[in-house]
């Protein structure tokens, strides 16, 4: 997994390799990626993998994997512009760009579960 770190004009500054993963897996650690924006003086970030296995298309993990990183990105006012897949031998596939209203949908369920998570722990 790549992140590539944009400036204000959307021209890339650098690019960080946040993991090289199995055939059909990798993790990946949101502190780094929001510290290497924050000192690359980001706007925003793109985030880059592949599926070395032939899948081409979004894998539920990398969609959730997606909307957390942009969740925690939104409290440094670090905008994700967009997730890319390469599939092995395939073109390449945009979650945002291709399917924008699909992720917002997605995203604010993401944001009210984890509010009412946060409401339930606190009257605890």
């Amino acid at each position: 997994m790549i992140i590539i770190n944009l400036d204000s004009t959307l021209k890339p500054i650098n690019y960080y390799v946040v993991s090289k993963g199995l055939p059909n897996r990798t993790t990946s650690y949101n502190g780094g990626i929001i510290k290497t924006a924050l000192l690359s003086n980001a706007s925003s970030v793109i985030m880059i993998h592949n599926h070395p296995d032939g899948l081409n298309h979004f894998s539920y993990g990398d969609i959730m994997a997606s909307i957390r990183l942009d969740y925690l990105l939104s409290f440094v006012d670090i905008e994700l512009r967009d997730s890319v897949l390469i599939p092995n031998g395939g073109s390449p596939k945009y979650l945002i760009t291709e399917n924008e209203e699909d992720f917002c949908s997605l995203k604010l369920k993401y944001n009210i579960k984890l509010k009412r998570n946060i409401i339930k722990n606190l009257k605890k």
